[in-house]
C-alpha cells in the first residue's frame, strides 16, 4: 500500500489494473474522454523540455506507460492533454463498474487516490468522488 497519499508500488498498480481487467472483463473499461472545453489553445511558451517535444514522441512516451500513467501524464498540462487524444487510453470506466459497486474495484479506488486533488498543504480533498452518472 501507498506510504502516503497518491504514490503506489508499479507492482500495486499493474496488481490492480489486472485483477480488474480479469475480473470484470474488458468491457467495463472505457476510453479517456476530455471535454472539448479543457482541450483550447494552451500558453505558446512552454517551461518544461518535456512538452516541448514533437507530438509524435510524446506519443511514442505515452505508448510505454501502463493506462493510470497515460491519465496521470496526461493530466499534467492541456498541451499532453491533447497528445493524450492520439495515445487511446483506456481505463476503468465508473458508469460500466456501477453494478459492479466502483467503490469495491481496487483499480478504480487506485485511479482515484492517483488523480485526486489535495487541498494546501497536501491533504486529500475529499469533495471529489468517482461518477457513474455522466
Amino acid at each position: 500500500m501507498p506510504s502516503y497519499h497518491g504514490q503506489y508500488p508499479k507492482d500495486y498498480i499493474n496488481e490492480a489494473i489486472y485483477r480488474c481487467w480479469r475480473g470484470h472483463g474488458p468491457a467495463s473499461w472505457g476510453h479517456f474522454i476530455i471535454p472539448e472545453t479543457l482541450l483550447g489553445p494552451s500558453p505558446t511558451s512552454q517551461s518544461s523540455m518535456l512538452v516541448r517535444l514533437p507530438p509524435e514522441l510524446l506519443h511514442s512516451i505515452f505508448e510505454y506507460l501502463d493506462p493510470f500513467g497515460k491519465v496521470c501524464l496526461s493530466l499534467a498540462c492541456k498541451h499532453l492533454l491533447r497528445v493524450s487524444c492520439l495515445a487511446n487510453v483506456k481505463l476503468p470506466s465508473a458508469i460500466k463498474h456501477r453494478q459492479l459497486c466502483p467503490p469495491s474495484c481496487i483499480a478504480m479506488r487506485t485511479l482515484l487516490h492517483l488523480v485526486l486533488p489535495v487541498k494546501p498543504g497536501g491533504k486529500p480533498n475529499r469533495a471529489v468522488a468517482v461518477c457513474s452518472y455522466c
